[in-house]
C-alpha cells in the first residue's frame, strides 16, 4: 500500500443541519471531517452520509430515545466523515460515550493511526 498524506480537520457545527454548506466545503478540503455538536437524534445519524457524495460517517448521538420523553443534550453529539476510498482502511472503534467518536486509518505497511472527535465541555 502506498503511502498517503491525509487532511483531517475539526468543526463545531452547533447543527449539522444549519451548518450543511460549511461542512460540505470541509469534505472538499479534506479526507477527515470531525464534528462535534452536530445535534442529531440516533435514528438522524445516517443523514451524515448524505452530506457528500464522496464520504462515508460514523459517530454518536448525545440523545437517549429509549424512553418516552427525550432524555441528553440534543445539541451534543461527534461524528468523523471520511473519503470513501478510505473505507478499506478506515475501521471504527466502540466507544461508550457520546462525546468521542473514534476511528482507526490504516496508513501504510502495517502503521495505523487513531483520529478521535472529542466534544468536551
Amino acid at each position: 500500500m502506498e503511502e498517503h498524506k491525509l487532511s483531517i480537520c475539526s468543526f463545531n457545527c452547533q447543527s449539522v443541519k444549519s451548518s450543511l454548506t460549511e461542512v460540505y466545503e470541509l469534505c472538499e478540503r479534506s479526507d477527515l471531517v470531525l464534528l462535534q455538536e452536530h445535534w442529531l437524534l440516533p435514528g438522524e445519524l445516517a443523514c451524515l452520509n448524505d452530506i457528500h457524495k464522496d464520504f462515508l460517517s460514523t459517530g454518536h448521538s448525545a440523545v437517549d430515545v429509549s424512553k418516552s420523553v427525550l432524555v441528553g443534550r440534543p445539541y451534543g453529539g461527534t461524528a468523523i466523515l471520511y473519503r470513501k476510498d478510505l473505507a478499506g482502511r478506515v475501521s471504527t472503534v466502540e466507544t461508550s460515550d457520546s462525546r468521542i467518536t473514534a476511528v482507526n486509518i490504516y496508513i501504510y505497511h502495517r502503521a495505523c493511526a487513531y483520529c478521535l472527535s472529542i466534544y468536551a465541555m
